[in-house]
């Protein structure tokens, strides 16, 4: 609360913020009060700038080798953005990837580059002749990103 005086003219006025949250959006209003009441102001927003988005991890979803009747091998690349990153694949028999059909490798660590590095991730027991959905993802301290699906079936 600020006291701005008992007259009738419009004085400017502001605040200072810190410790926001990058790319968010940020709603604020005027609040004016006085013997007689209050009066809010218009609600307006702003939204913070994000981080440089060549720092944000880039992944491409290549593509599935090794298919047999119960493993495969997931093939993609990760750039980490400069960052140490971890990067992994998410593989599912439904195509939008529901959480509760969602299976995924382990994680594992990439060193900080801003090449793209191939990378190369065998599965294990998956069903006969099934149908799966699959997509590299990789994380930094930016971000997550989440590479194209691609399908395979296997035999």
């Amino acid at each position: 609360l600020e006291a701005v005086g008992n007259g009738t003219t419009q004085l400017p006025t502001s605040i200072a913020l810190a410790n926001l949250q990058p790319v968010t959006t940020y709603y604020f209003r005027l609040n004016a009060q006085n013997q007689f009441g209050t009066v809010n102001g218009s609600i307006l927003n702003f939204k913070t700038a994000g981080p440089d988005s060549t720092a944000i991890p880039a992944v491409k979803t290549s593509g599935v080798t090794d298919i047999s009747t119960s493993t495969a091998a997931f093939l993609g690349t990760v750039n980490s953005g400069g960052l140490v990153a971890t990067y992994w694949f998410e593989y599912s028999l439904e195509p939008l990837f529901p959480a509760a059909a969602l299976h995924q490798t382990a994680k594992r660590s990439i060193t900080a580059t801003t090449n793209p590095i191939p990378v190369e991730v065998g599965v294990s027991d998956l069903s006969t002749k099934t149908n799966y959905y699959f997509r590299l993802v990789a994380e930094n301290t930016l971000g997550v990103v989440r590479g194209e699906r691609l399908s395979f079936k296997t035999k």
